[in-house]
């Protein structure tokens, strides 16, 4: 699945170290369900949107630990394993987004399987730390890569599915956003997606 992105359409397709914060982190940021991306670059800590894209979030879940079935896209075979650790953010847009999600790093890689869209007027890309499924510009064709924003994005708007928000390490976001990049927008440097921890903080 051959994936572009550019300033108008978002499609599947900073070297400083920073002070990790513990998977516990995330309580201090009140109920509900959060993932917790552990990379080379520091932890960013995202509350998911179990409520307002209870599918996408179930999908991301799944696949962050390991319970959900997908086709791995370098064997053809099926798979239930953590999905998302060792990946790469495999592309970098300063002061856009940068994008992750795909273990083969080419922008083509996915769980062998689609998605459907979860859009709600009521969530925009109205601020920094949007995170949110990519796609092929086509509806209905999320699969596993995602994207975390830098700032707000309004041509957004109805075209992908916002299903959470940072709300710890912006600044790691920013930092990955800074890194050299080649072609496709591949970070030069690689940055690693070490592990995604799924919390769910109780009432």
């Amino acid at each position: 699945m051959l994936s572009t992105l550019t300033a108008i359409v978002l499609t599947v397709t900073a070297t400083a170290q920073t002070s990790q914060p513990s998977a516990s982190s995330a309580k201090v940021h009140g109920p509900g369900l959060y993932a917790i991306f552990q990379t080379n670059m520091g932890t960013v800590v995202c509350k998911l949107y179990d409520t307002m894209a209870p599918q996408t979030v179930e999908n991301f879940v799944g696949l962050a630990e390991g319970t959900k079935e997908f086709i791995d896209s370098k064997t053809g075979q099926k798979a239930k394993r953590r999905y998302y650790d060792g990946t790469l953010f495999h592309r970098v847009i300063a002061n856009f987004m940068i994008q992750g999600g795909d273990p083969t790093a080419t922008g083509r890689g996915g769980p062998g399987y689609n998605i459907p869209d979860e859009i709600k007027a009521s969530l925009k890309f109205d601020r920094p730390g949007r995170l949110a499924m990519a796609n092929t510009g086509q509806r209905n064709t999320g699969g596993s890569q995602f994207f975390i924003t830098h700032g707000p994005r309004s041509y957004l708007d109805g075209g992908y599915t916002i299903f959470g928000q940072v709300v710890e390490g912006q600044e790691v976001v920013n930092g990955i956003g800074r890194t050299q990049t080649g072609a496709q927008d591949r970070p030069v440097k690689d940055v690693v997606l070490q592990k995604v921890t799924i919390e769910r903080v109780a009432e």
